[in-house]
């Protein structure tokens, strides 16, 4: 996971498959910083950070291997959240919920929600405001 200076985080790179191509991931890794030049990158587990050791020296980006991501675990605890209690919450009240949250990220920070979610967000353009939904535009597109 990578975090800009601002707190923002990008999306994160996983592999396909059990066994994947570390110089794949690395490309993917790549092209989500896009022209970011991150000063640190925190990654949850020892694995990943084996992964981007030799990159994260060679660039001179701090690396850090740590267990607390609080922006990611609170906007996944949400997403779970919004979801999971679907049964317990009247339709609309979850709606704007799920609207009040998006409207109050930036472009990157939508970003780090995963592509199926946001794609899954916008088969309900007819429900979202404009500002929102271009703003989930712009992030699939990057």
């Amino acid at each position: 996971m990578t975090v800009r200076g601002d707190g923002t985080v990008l999306q994160p790179v996983v592999g396909a498959d059990p066994v994947y191509d570390a110089n794949e991931m690395l490309r993917d890794f790549l092209s989500v910083l896009g022209d970011i030049y991150p000063k640190t990158i925190k990654v949850r587990t020892t694995e990943t950070k084996v992964l981007l050791e030799e990159f994260c020296r060679r660039a001179k980006i701090r690396l850090v291997e740590t267990e607390e991501l609080p922006l990611m675990d609170d906007f996944i605890d949400e997403l779970n959240d919004s979801y999971l209690s679907s049964s317990e919450q009247p339709l609309a009240e979850e709606l704007f919920h799920i609207i009040d949250t998006l409207d109050s990220m930036t472009v990157e920070e939508i970003r780090t929600i995963p592509a199926a979610l946001l794609d899954r967000a916008l088969e309900f353009e007819d429900l979202l405001p404009p500002e929102i939904l271009s703003k989930i535009r712009k992030a699939r597109r990057s």
